[in-house]
């Protein structure tokens, strides 16, 4: 899956696409390469939003053909003083936003179980991991079975 990315957050956006390349699902990010807006399926965009209190949006644009859901995604980091790019912000916590955002590219929704016992990088928040956890790995296989 071809992505660009524009702003600061080069590097945590590559490990966050390294994430889901690595797990075993049939997800292939493209890790190690950009492309241009023209061929990407995911545009990750760093903007500072200083009066808008999200961290990490995702927005996805429906596709007019048949059999699919949406075309691409654009996905947004909030490099705001109050928001990412706080100083006490480690760029572990920027990397599991990116990898999150990702997981919304994909088609996954937030967990609707807060007090489920599975990890998921789809929960909001500080979390101890910051790459797809196998409840994460399982929906995406779901949407995207292997061949």
């Amino acid at each position: 899956m071809p992505w660009t990315q524009t702003g600061d957050y080069r590097q945590i956006v590559l490990n966050a696409m390294a994430s889901w390349h690595a797990s075993p699902t049939a997800v292939r990010t493209g890790y190690g390469y950009e492309t241009t807006l023209a061929y990407s399926k995911m545009d990750f965009r760093t903007e500072d939003r200083p009066y808008d209190d999200w961290v990490g949006l995702t927005v996805l644009h429906p596709c007019q053909q048949s059999g699919c859901w949406y075309s691409y995604a654009d996905i947004y980091l909030n490099s705001n003083a109050n928001q990412l790019g706080n100083p006490g912000v480690t760029d572990f916590r920027r990397q599991k936003t990116a990898a999150h955002e990702f997981g919304h590219g994909l088609g996954l929704a937030h967990p609707d179980c807060w007090f489920c016992n599975f990890n998921s990088i789809m929960f909001q928040g500080e979390l101890a991991y910051n790459t797809p956890q196998q409840h994460d790995i399982d929906d995406t296989n779901a949407i995207y079975p292997r061949p």
